[in-house]
């Protein structure tokens, strides 16, 4: 007869490593996981959910399941909604207890127990708050005096440090629109930034008989300080060093110059903020002072020679990590006279239309890659009232740049601008070093 082999017996003692870990697991399954219906709607289109803790003038707080608490500017939130009744005071001075809930536009609907739907633009709340933050409920179900300070919400005693999302907030900048800082207003009042940076450009002519090469090395200082709510001033100074070689067959000349350019004052202006259909429209207006040498006999010159007033319109537009910006420019150069040989002569520089666009792509919190053409229509010159045959110009450009912020007010900008025709330098190197003061 064969052996029957029996059934493998197993103990208690081989279960029990085995039962706790099965207990842990049903424990942990079997736990509930916070709900999390709370929702905030941006202007750039994102829609974050969680638990919202508070709402004041300047940041929405709001805990998320994947990030946790984040600071949410609030100039950049379109709408509010909440799963269960809230505090709200208004700017009138009226507090309400109600759910929130979203309607068109930037219109809120507090929906009260007592006073029943009410609809209020977004910017008429001052502040909400969890509804076990006041020390009174059955007081909160009335209309009353604000009472927001009295009661503030209890957010200090949060362990988890609040992080950003979506726009960065106020005051370490948005990463992919640093780059636009020439053109847009980026700066609070009282905040100022001082800028430093270095360029290369070169140009080479090369034909049968004559080979001309312009090299061009710049130092522009420029500084910009939040005036008010909505606008930026600049100046900017620079420092130049022009260098030009021209070689013939069997001989050779070469000049240079070096000194101050033209400097330039203006103002940046936020016509309007950005919404969730609309651009962030920004004005400039600016005027340049011929204070670098004029163009002489060898084409040599460090500015142009005459007075400037330029006026222009930037559009810019967010897609979450991507903004995108375009604008439109003219510029009019007033009559200077210039002093060729024996004579002196009366110049009209022309006018000068110019256009942008292109996108900043932010890769992290920290740096943004940009790409933007930059191109213009200079009409003829004139001199003593007669139009210079063939001297209109159509410079354009295609630049990119890498914008690295090292520290929360320091930014590094390294950048190539590679010319798309003949009126525009070969390429130009740039690194730029910009530092902000000011909280």
């Amino acid at each position: 007869m064969g052996g029957h082999r029996p059934p493998l017996q197993l103990g208690v003692r081989n279960h029990a490593p085995i039962l706790p870990l099965l207990l842990l697991i049903g424990f942990l399954t079997a736990r509930p996981t916070p709900a999390y219906a709370d929702h905030l709607l941006l202007t750039y289109g994102d829609r974050v959910s969680g638990r919202i803790i508070s709402v004041s003038k300047e940041v929405v707080r709001i805990e998320t399941p994947a990030s946790g608490i984040v600071d949410i500017q609030r100039r950049y939130v379109e709408q509010i909604a909440t799963d269960e009744p809230r505090v709200v005071d208004l700017v009138s001075g009226e507090r309400v207890v109600g759910q929130l809930a979203t309607a068109e536009e930037r219109i809120v609907i507090i929906r009260s127990s007592l006073l029943g739907d009410r609809r209020v633009p977004l910017d008429a709340i001052d502040a909400v708050q969890p509804r076990e933050s006041s020390n009174d409920p059955q007081s909160l179900a009335q209309v009353q005096g604000r009472g927001a300070a009295a009661n503030p919400p209890q957010v200090q005693q949060q362990t988890q440090q609040p992080g950003a999302i979506g726009q960065r907030p106020e005051d370490v900048g948005d990463i992919r629109k640093i780059f636009l800082r020439q053109s847009t207003v980026l700066l609070r009042p009282g905040q100022l930034e001082a800028e430093a940076a270095f360029s290369y450009q070169h140009t080479q002519v090369v034909s049968n008989l004559v080979n001309a090469r312009f090299r061009q090395f710049e130092i522009p200082f420029s500084i910009r300080a939040g005036l008010f709510g909505r606008g930026e001033g600049f100046l900017t100074v620079p420092a130049a060093y022009l260098r030009r070689d021209l070689g013939f067959a069997g001989s050779g000349d070469s000049n240079s110059e070096a000194g101050f350019g033209d400097v330039a004052v203006g103002l940046n202006y936020e016509l309007a903020q950005e919404t969730a259909r609309g651009p962030d429209i920004i004005a400039s207006i600016s005027v340049g002072e011929p204070t670098g040498s004029k163009p002489n006999e060898q084409g040599l010159s460090l500015g142009s020679g005459n007075w400037s007033a330029t006026g222009g319109v930037q559009f810019i537009k967010t897609a979450d990590p991507v903004a995108l910006f375009w604008g439109v420019s003219y510029s009019h150069g007033f009559s200077a006279r210039y002093f060729l040989g024996d004579a002196v002569h009366d110049v009209d520089p022309g006018e000068t239309f110019s256009y942008n666009f292109g996108f900043g792509f932010a890769v992290n919190g920290d740096i943004s890659l940009s790409t933007q053409v930059r191109a213009s229509y200079q009409s003829d010159a004139k001199a003593d009232g007669q139009k210079i045959s063939a001297s209109s110009r159509e410079p354009a450009s295609l630049r990119s740049a890498l914008t690295y912020r090292y520290s929360k007010a320091t930014y590094i900008e390294p950048s190539v601008a590679i010319g798309l025709n003949r009126d525009t330098p070969d390429f130009a190197l740039g690194l730029s070093l910009t530092y902000r003061f000011g909280k």
